[in-house]
């Protein structure tokens, strides 16, 4: 390290008591006489090459006296000040080129200014104040004697440091600046302290010790070469150590303490116990399971704790926040009987149900099922988030296991309790497709209330397949109140039941005995279904295709063929037409019948009617027969 002051003492001086500086130094004055520095005394670095202003000189001797007696009377005096001793001297006066300072008895010494300006420029001593000084060689004309404070503080320092080296003690100094690779001490003497050792923590800005007087353990030190090296970091730890090695002593299992919260981490909160840090492991914190240590607790909090263990040998110290708090399972039925509505905070979701926080170390589960009066399995996040502030029923209690039952949908009335009266059969309502199954579509008419539309209630349409060929979730729908069953929670609706049934209009207007004319749609093993009209299906049976008989329809008929059959019944209730195509072709028969005597009578009016009929048995021995099998 450079050395920051080339006027230190070697070992010698040091060991001498002595050392003649080339810088300057002050002289001692006696009475009477004339402050009269010596040219010596102007420092390099003093404001003004110019010996400083004399104050006034001492009162004359009184008439008759010897002066040269009064001086061997002073000098003698003196004589108690011996060069190389360092003496604590009183300030007088304090000038702007110099500082007068008493040093006991008759004896006073002008100091240079300039050894008390500190590193910021700042003049750091005032009248009363008692500074060291260095008294130096004597001059033996006037008996004057160099003086010297900056060497005092030198050397006083030195010694301070020796001691403190070999003693494993600190010495107190000023940070004066900030360097490359740390900052300069000024302890008397200049000293560097290394960054890696200006504390046992990062700092981030080093100016803001600028100024602060602080502690520090000596590290190296060597006066000959004016180089000494301080870490505050090793006093620091020792500090730590002996405050630790106190503080253990003191502790026992199961003693009460206040402690301040240092850091919270996530398995726990560090705490100051003055000296030593102990731990409050995260499931000691709180009697809530699984409790957040951040939830409780903040940096800087003072708070009693129970100490747990104390390992003194690794030096670890066990804490718990929880054991001095009363369980509050102790007194649950108390605070949160059963039944009893009381308020929480939503603090965890899951699959089948939210947990809700209701006080420290009660929680309870508000299970999936007891979320509404809806019907089939529910998502709890469609109904509640965290953090979300709820009031819930408790539904059950179970100390043994710490274990609490919520509900939500106990806190409203069971809307299927009037729910007759409200949806009456034959009543219309409007209500939202919730979901869809195979066998139809379930429509909410309110919270906790839905009902069946079977896909056979969903239109007057037979070839409707699927529930989704009609409505999806979500849809708005209008349904008829078909049946209800309160105590199985079930209701029958229709939607078809509010659509004009387009059977009725046909069977209006198509009367039974109607001839109709259709298309074959479907062929099965008991007869065809022919489309009549859009939605309107027939059935002709089997037995009704042909005046011949067939086993199969196929044997006479094809899909995609155009027929005309005889309307024999009709059910709209039930949405069935029965055909027959052999009715028709009886009924074609004996229209073709009547037309062709009607025609004959008319055209032939001589013929007898045995002539009538025997045409007529050709016509229909002509007749085209259906194709065989």
């Amino acid at each position: 390290m450079t050395n920051h002051n080339p006027e230190l003492m070697s070992d010698d001086d040091f060991e001498r008591g002595s050392n003649k500086p080339a810088a300057a130094v002050s002289t001692l004055q006696t009475p009477g006489d004339a402050p009269s520095p010596s040219p010596a005394s102007a420092a390099p670095e003093a404001p003004a090459a110019t010996a400083p202003e004399a104050p006034a000189a001492s009162a004359p001797a009184p008439a008759g006296e010897d002066f040269e007696s009064l001086v061997e009377a002073y000098m003698g005096e003196m004589e108690t000040v011996r060069q190389g001793e360092i003496v604590d001297a009183r300030v007088v006066e304090v000038h702007r080129e110099y500082v007068l300072v008493d040093m006991g008895g008759k004896s006073e010494a002008f100091v240079n200014i300039a050894e008390f300006i500190d590193s910021s420029g700042e003049i750091n001593v005032k009248v009363g104040d008692t500074v060291p000084v260095l008294v130096g060689e004597r001059d033996e004309e006037n008996g004057s004697a160099e003086v010297s404070y900056s060497k005092a503080r030198q050397q006083r320092a030195w010694e301070a440091m020796r001691k403190s080296f070999s003693d494993k003690t600190p010495v107190k100094g000023r940070v004066a600046r900030v360097i490359k690779g740390g900052i300069e001490v000024d302890v008397g003497v200049m000293t560097f302290c290394p960054a890696s050792q200006v504390d046992v923590q990062r700092i981030e800005n080093f100016q803001t010790l600028v100024g602060q007087e602080l502690e520090f353990m000596v590290v190296e030190l060597n006066p000959r070469r004016g180089r000494a090296v301080l870490s505050r970091r090793a006093w620091l730890e020792a500090e730590r150590a002996r405050k630790r090695e106190a503080v253990l002593a003191t502790l026992q299992e199961g003693q009460q303490i206040k402690v301040v919260v240092k850091n919270i981490v996530e398995f726990g909160v560090f705490c100051d116990l003055g000296g030593i840090d102990g731990l409050i492991p995260r499931e000691e914190v709180s009697w809530d399971r699984g409790a957040n240590p951040a939830d409780f607790l903040k940096v800087g909090d003072e708070v009693r704790v129970v100490v747990m263990s104390v390992n003194r040998e690794k030096g670890k110290v066990s804490l718990s926040r929880r054991r001095l708090r009363p369980d509050p399972w102790d007194s649950i039925e108390k605070k949160f009987p059963k039944d009893s509505v009381v308020s929480g905070k939503v603090v965890g979701m899951a699959s089948y149900g939210a947990f809700v926080h209701l006080e420290e170390g009660i929680t309870g589960l508000l299970h999936a099922g007891d979320l509404t009066w809806d019907k089939g399995p529910k998502n709890p996040a469609d109904y509640l988030k965290e953090g979300d502030h709820v009031k819930v029923a408790v539904l059950g209690i179970n100390r043994e296991k710490r274990q609490l039952s919520l509900g939500l949908k106990q806190i409203t009335m069971d809307p299927w309790v009037e729910a007759v009266s409200r949806y009456p059969v034959g009543s219309r309502h409007k209500a939202r497709v919730s979901s869809l199954a195979k066998f139809g579509a379930f429509v909410r008419l309110e919270e906790g209330i839905e009902g069946l539309v079977h896909i056979s209630d969903m239109s007057w349409d037979k070839n409707i397949r699927k529930p989704e060929d009609v409505v999806k979730a979500g849809d708005e729908v209008e349904v008829e109140i078909v049946s209800i069953d309160t105590e199985k929670r079930k209701m029958s609706l229709s939607m078809k039941r509010l659509q004009e049934n387009p059977l009725s209009v046909f069977a209006y207007q198509h009367p039974s005995g109607s001839v109709v004319e259709g298309k074959v749609v479907r062929l099965t093993d008991f007869g065809a279904f022919v489309e009549l009209a859009p939605g309107i299906d027939g059935l002709v049976h089997v037995s009704q295709i042909s005046e011949e008989r067939i086993d199969k329809p196929e044997q006479a008929l094809k899909v995609g063929e155009t027929v005309k059959a005889l309307i024999t019944k009709i059910d709209a209730d039930n949405g069935k037409i029965s055909l027959s195509i052999k009715d028709y072709l009886k009924r074609q028969e004996k229209d073709d019948m009547r037309k062709f005597l009607r025609t004959m009578g008319s055209n032939h009016g001589g013929h007898n009617m045995g002539d009538l009929l025997r045409n007529a048995a050709i016509i229909v021995e002509n007749k085209p027969t259906p194709p065989s099998a």
